[in-house]
């Protein structure tokens, strides 16, 4: 019955939110810290005056986000953390910046759901093992994104937290989750064997993917969605482009198409997810978010980011329109200012 349920919901938000327009994202979009901080409550107070002394003190950052790990924000049915989003919130507000807010299932998924009976994938002590650091009972299972006791409760969070927020001007963005793995990409397990074992895995992951895009659609009008694509796991490249095709046919005004790994290590061409993106630059919204971090000493440990202005190159080759910097970056105003600058001057230089 639930899973009959779900499916007429998902048939009336396909028809009820095509056309809307979406919030303009642009500029640089900090991730704040605020993920690692958010369950517990003396650490986030803690961290306001630093959020705020940022805004403050850094111009060039145009908006913030904020992520939500789902067990730290209702670890029990119906239990909200509101007070410490507020208060994240109202730092934003107060500084007169826009802020991106998304939640995170997946490996964040509180216990309570799947004690209510929502299928879990079981995640391989390999994969866990690539993942140091991490707590362990963020690690081990995800539920199917097909599972109709995951989406009851997901879409009942996501419609408190959209009561809440949706009408404020400066909610500007969030991110199309649920077929995710750890954090907001469309991201999935990747051991394929494990996969196998469900029937018709290629077309449950694309009813999802595009259940979750008319999900967000519905629920979030007034906001722009990023669609932060990644191959859910081998194998799943026509399943993904399938729900890319559907997100832009369906909502070109509110999706914007987005990867979380531009670099300055190379043409990023050779990443099919920015090969997506460049493909409909010229039908929907686009940007990015940089793999690693610029500033140094970070930059220079990491590795992973390369140069800033070969990042710059492959940000302005797909003609996008906002960048998501890392917590140092942001933090660090003469690494934001270095940033913003070299991509208004390639974007003049692209006009000419």
């Amino acid at each position: 019955m639930r899973y009959i349920i779900t499916m007429l919901l998902s048939a009336v938000f396909a028809c009820s939110a095509a056309g809307t327009p979406a919030a303009r994202l642009h500029g640089i979009i900090w991730l704040a810290g605020i993920t690692d901080r958010f369950g517990d409550a003396a650490a986030m107070t803690r961290h306001l005056p630093f959020i705020s002394g940022t805004l403050a003190s850094n111009t060039y950052i145009d908006g913030v986000y904020i992520a939500l790990r789902w067990d730290d924000f209702e670890p029990t049915r119906g239990d909200y953390a509101w007070d410490r989003l507020d208060s994240v919130i109202d730092c934003v507000r107060k500084a007169g910046r826009f802020y991106k807010l998304v939640l995170d299932p997946g490996v964040d998924t509180p216990d309570y759901v799947y004690g209510e009976g929502a299928a879990a994938f079981a995640i391989s002590d390999e994969e866990q093992s690539k993942q140091p650091g991490k707590k362990q009972n963020r690690e081990d299972r995800i539920p199917l994104p097909w599972d109709p006791v995951f989406r009851t409760n997901f879409v009942r969070v996501l419609t408190a937290i959209a009561d809440r927020y949706g009408h404020d001007e400066q909610f500007a963005a969030t991110a199309i989750t649920g077929v995710s793995h750890r954090y907001s990409e469309t991201h999935l397990p990747k051991n394929a064997a494990q996969w196998k074992k469900y029937d018709n895995v290629e077309s449950k992951v694309r009813e999802s993917l595009i259940y979750y895009v008319d999900l967000f659609a519905a629920l979030f009008p007034r906001q722009a969605l990023c669609f932060e694509i990644a191959v859910p796991f081998s194998g799943m490249e026509t399943a993904l482009r399938d729900s890319v095709a559907y997100a832009v046919q369906h909502y070109p005004s509110s999706v914007s198409l987005q990867n979380n790994q531009l670099n300055g290590k190379g043409d990023n061409m050779r990443n099919p997810t920015y090969r997506i993106i460049c493909e409909y630059k010229d039908r929907v919204k686009n940007g990015f978010q940089n793999v690693s971090c610029l500033t140094p000493p970070c930059s220079a440990a990491d590795g992973r980011q390369g140069d800033m202005m070969q990042t710059v190159s492959n940000y302005v080759n797909a003609d996008a329109e906002y960048l998501e910097v890392w917590y140092i970056d942001g933090a660090t105003a003469a690494t934001s200012k270095a940033l913003k600058d070299a991509i208004t001057a390639a974007y003049a230089a692209k006009k000419r």
